[in-house]
């Protein structure tokens, strides 16, 4: 059994292991989520934009389903950029910067297989989706409603894929090839292979371990 494998027999151990975060209950609330919250709040977000695209944009069937392509592999580039330098950005002389940090991501690391911060919270996920939106509906007009769809299309698949490679015990060879990816960042280094739902964009960019 190799090294990644044991640490992951490690947390698996403790893996209900958590840490409070806000003192208030309301607050902390929030920060507890699990697949299905993911799902009840983006699916009809989903659905919503590809009537939009279909209905109101009047966006054909064929151009709706290849810029939904498009946007699930426009998310897998800000998939990549978002966990490198978003998640991880710490400057050691600010402590507000290592505060927010372990908000943003730390505490995933410290505590990888708390079942309930494994996938990103609403609030966040709304705060994120805004930013992109925008500048997307100023690049692409009309074919923003099917873009975006599918971006939250990949983000879903980022959330669940994610959740998987903690507590999946699938034995499908392109799973085992993600899970392993993913326990490398979190076990050998954390400033390497930052991608979840693909390898890709780590060896165009180098931090493929």
């Amino acid at each position: 059994m190799n090294y990644i494998e044991n640490r992951q027999l490690d947390c698996m151990s403790t893996q209900n292991e958590s840490v409070k975060m806000f003192d208030n209950q309301f607050l902390e609330s929030f920060t507890h989520v699990t697949p299905y919250h993911v799902l009840a709040v983006w699916v009809p977000v989903i659905c919503y934009f590809i009537y939009k695209a279909l209905f109101i944009s009047q966006t054909s069937i064929m151009m709706t389903g290849s810029l939904m392509i498009a946007g699930m592999a426009i998310w897998t580039l800000l998939e990549y950029w978002l966990h490198r330098i978003f998640f991880h950005y710490a400057d050691e002389s600010k402590p507000w910067s290592i505060k927010m940090n372990f908000f943003v991501h730390g505490v995933h690391h410290n505590y990888p297989n708390d079942k309930t911060r494994l996938v990103m919270p609403p609030v966040a996920g709304i705060l994120i989706s805004q930013v992109v939106y925008w500048p997307l509906l100023l690049l692409a007009g009309a074919n923003t409603a099917a873009l975006f769809a599918g971006i939250i299309l990949g983000y879903i698949a980022y959330d669940m894929v994610h959740y998987a490679t903690h507590h999946s015990t699938s034995q499908n060879k392109l799973f085992k090839i993600l899970k392993r990816h993913h326990l490398k960042h979190h076990f050998n280094n954390h400033d390497l292979d930052f991608g979840v739902t693909n390898t890709f964009w780590d060896k165009v960019f180098g931090t493929k371990s």
